[in-house]
C-alpha cells in the first residue's frame, strides 16, 4: 500500500491481516452483545439488494439466532423499502432467500417521499434551483426510509443496524443514521 492508502486504513481502523471468521465472529459478537446492553429485542435492517444490506443481514441473523441458543429472546426484521416498484427487487428478493429473517416487513415509500417534497415546495419552491430539485428529493428518500425503520424499532424493542461503510467515510456522503 501506498503512503495515502495507509492512512485512510489508519484513520479506518482496517486491520493490517483480515482474517474472515475471526472478523464475522467480532462483528456478530458486537452485535448481540449490544442488543443485550440496551434490552433490546429485535434488530431492524433496511434491505436493498446490495452487497451492504446482505452482508449486514447476514450478520444480524446470526446475532438473533446466537442470542435465542443463549435462551435470549432476539429477532431479524428484515425491511424492503422500495420507492413504488424498483428495478432491483429481484436482487432484493434473492438476498431475502439467504438471508433468512425471522420477519419481512416491506412499505412503500414513494407516498410518503412525495407528500413531504409537495410539502416542502408548497412555500419553498423558490429556494430549490431547478438543476437540484431531483438532488434534494434524492435525500428525502433515504430519510424516508429510516423513519420507518426507526417506527418498527420503536414498536419491537428494536436497534436499527446501519450500512454505512468505508467509501462513503472516505467521500463524506451517506445518510445521517441513514440507509
Amino acid at each position: 500500500m501506498d503512503e495515502t492508502q495507509n492512512s485512510i486504513a489508519k484513520t479506518l481502523g482496517v486491520a493490517a491481516n483480515f482474517d474472515v471468521a475471526q472478523e464475522v465472529s467480532r462483528r456478530v459478537d458486537f452485535l448481540r452483545g449490544y442488543l443485550r446492553s440496551a434490552s433490546g429485542r429485535t434488530f431492524v435492517l433496511g434491505i436493498s439488494g446490495g452487497v451492504d444490506s446482505l452482508v449486514a443481514g447476514l450478520l444480524a441473523q446470526a446475532a438473533s439466532k446466537g442470542l435465542r441458543d443463549d435462551g435470549y429472546q432476539a429477532r431479524f426484521i428484515a425491511v424492503r423499502l422500495p420507492y413504488g416498484v424498483q428495478a432491483d427487487e429481484a436482487d432484493a428478493q434473492r438476498s431475502l432467500a439467504v438471508i433468512k429473517p425471522d420477519r419481512v416487513v416491506s412499505i412503500d415509500i414513494k407516498p410518503a417521499a412525495d407528500a413531504m417534497l409537495a410539502a416542502v415546495m408548497v412555500d419553498g419552491a423558490d429556494l430549490f434551483g431547478a438543476d437540484r430539485k431531483d438532488f434534494h428529493f434524492g435525500n428525502i428518500k433515504p430519510r424516508q426510509r429510516m423513519i420507518a425503520q426507526y417506527a418498527l424499532a420503536g414498536a419491537t424493542g428494536g436497534l436499527v443496524i446501519g450500512t454505512d461503510q468505508a467509501a462513503e467515510a472516505l467521500m463524506g456522503f451517506f445518510t445521517k443514521f441513514g440507509d
